[in-house]
């Protein structure tokens, strides 16, 4: 899991990387592709640990999402 963690960027690191002008549709495109990049590493996730251990519901904390 804590690949997973190292992988994807906080919220502050993913907008200050994020190059286009500020507005509500930049904004907007940003959550969608921030939105992404944590299912994305949740869906990861699950499939690991429930290969290991059969354990899906509590495979992604939302501590990942900051």
């Amino acid at each position: 899991m804590e690949d997973i963690e190292n992988e994807i960027p906080t919220a502050v690191e993913f907008l200050q990387n994020f190059t286009e002008e500020p507005n509500y549709d930049s904004i907007y495109k940003a959550m969608i592709e921030f939105t992404k990049l944590h299912v994305k590493a949740a869906l990861k996730n699950a499939l690991q640990e429930s290969l290991i251990r059969g354990d899906i519901l509590n495979c992604y904390p939302e501590e990942n999402i900051k």
